[in-house]
């Protein structure tokens, strides 16, 4: 049986899925930078009151909540509200990474039933 905690080509792999995962997330991040007129036109359905909140937090903590940015549809808002804030690029890669990472990692273990 693989250790999977110890397999370095276990750890590759998801490190690898993860930073894919990070990088399609640019493309939120992209569509946010063009401007919340833009956003709110592409999401008509959350409420302007939302993305403020949104905006807040940014304004707040910094890129401190993409940490959860691997959670569905609060990702989406995340992903797209950082580059609404302007957060810096290099930052966004980063906490996004850490966020799929430690998904990924929870999804993992799960599936070979080790947590």
């Amino acid at each position: 049986m693989i250790d999977v905690l110890t397999d370095p080509e276990i750890w590759l792999f998801i490190l690898v899925i993860s930073s894919l995962g990070a990088f399609a997330r640019l493309t939120n991040y992209y569509a946010g930078a063009r401007g919340k007129e833009t956003i709110v036109a592409l999401y008509p359905r959350i409420k302007p009151e939302t993305w403020e909140r949104a905006l807040k937090a940014y304004k707040r903590f910094g890129p401190l909540p993409l940490l959860v940015a691997s959670i569905p549809i609060i990702g989406s808002l995340l992903t797209v509200t950082a580059g609404m804030a302007g957060i810096n690029r290099t930052l966004f890669i980063v906490f996004v990474i850490i966020s799929k990472l430690i998904r990924n990692w929870i999804l993992f273990l799960l599936f070979f039933r080790l947590i």
